[in-house]
């Protein structure tokens, strides 16, 4: 790969080796242009020949700038391996771990696995209203602050996403994914849509406030599982969490497409209103579906105080109408080591 003190492009100096993966390695480097640290993912030179793993690096940048989220890590270039160079991404250098090694450490309490998911929600609710399903959300795909401090989660590698815009994508019978997060549908090789990121998010959350994964079974043994066998409910594997919280978590694992949330934005809906009376940190910028929600309420609101004053007018009586708006990566093994973009 790129030894430590190598100069790409005369603008990134790499610092250091921060982990590495079956696709290639991820390092720590200095842009010397704007003075800021980034990281560089790298693909092997073998994974330089292969046409799908070119694709993905390029996926995964023009996934990153049409979302525009906070929460989305944020891909600055792209280099397809110009001037006898590997193929490389640099990207937003973060600190901290994945939720793979949180759920290592046990259960979370309550307020603290809701704000994560709602945070992880509002991310994935962009890449929906951006027309991109993600296809591989899981905990080492969620990076948080090492005190997993608010506003601190990051949505990683869409590598494998679906977009919208591309047509290699739209046909049936690639599993793409890691099965224990994959709804039936993803499983079965069929065309995916938001409702898929809706049941891998309820795995998540389900990991997260139970300390367990929704199936204990070995790989040969999870497509079972995933097909036929309902999880555990939540509330016989940790009673204290809300009823109303264990049934968003159930709906979202639903075997059935259409009887899931129909995309990030609803269940982090649902979420919400669940959490009444936990104390659970919203995000401070909302996804880009919720200012259309509100427009298209205000028209209601405006038809209903249209038939008021109308009402009014032919009884002769005088109304007064008030409204008001509502404001609403392969991980390290150590704790307290810095987390990197998947691979």
């Amino acid at each position: 790969m790129f030894p430590v003190g190598t100069r790409l492009h005369g603008r990134f100096r790499v610092t250091g080796h921060l982990g590495s993966g079956g696709m290639g390695e991820v390092l720590s480097a200095e842009d010397s242009k704007l003075g800021r640290e980034v990281a560089l993912k790298v693909l092997t030179a073998d994974g330089a020949r292969d046409p799908e793993l070119l694709a993905r690096f390029e996926r995964e940048a023009r996934a990153a700038q049409k979302i525009g989220h906070p929460g989305i890590v944020r891909v600055y270039e792209v280099s397809k391996g110009e001037g006898g160079l590997l193929p490389y991404l640099v990207m937003e250098r973060l600190r901290g771990v994945t939720l793979d090694e949180v759920v290592d450490r046990g259960r979370l309490p309550i307020d603290r696995a809701l704000t994560i998911s709602i945070e992880m929600l509002d991310a994935l609710a962009a890449a929906h209203a951006a027309g991109i399903v993600h296809r591989d959300v899981k905990p080492q795909n969620v990076h948080v602050a090492e005190d997993l401090a608010p506003g601190s989660v990051k949505l990683l590698d869409f590598g494998v996403a679906k977009l919208a815009d591309d047509a290699r994508l739209t046909a049936s019978g690639a599993v793409l994914g890691t099965p224990l997060y994959m709804p039936p549908e993803q499983l079965r090789g069929e065309v995916v849509d938001p409702a898929a990121d809706v049941y891998a998010a309820g795995a998540v959350l389900y990991e997260l406030l139970t300390g367990a994964p929704i199936f204990d079974a070995p790989p040969s043994h999870l497509w079972v599982h995933v097909l036929k066998t309902e999880p555990v409910p939540v509330a016989e594997l940790r009673p204290d969490v809300p009823p109303a919280v264990a049934e968003v978590v159930g709906r979202a694992l639903r075997k059935a497409r259409a009887e899931r949330y129909a995309d990030a934005a609803d269940m982090t809906a649902a979420l919400e209103a669940a959490a009444t009376g936990v104390a659970v940190t919203r995000p401070a910028r909302r996804s880009s579906r919720a200012p259309r929600r509100r427009r298209r309420s205000w028209w209601v609101v405006a038809a209903i105080v249209a038939g008021l004053l109308v009402a009014a007018i032919a009884a002769g009586a005088a109304i007064a109408v008030a409204t008001g708006r509502r404001s609403h990566a392969v991980t390290p093994k150590t704790l307290g080591t810095e987390a990197r973009p998947g691979l």
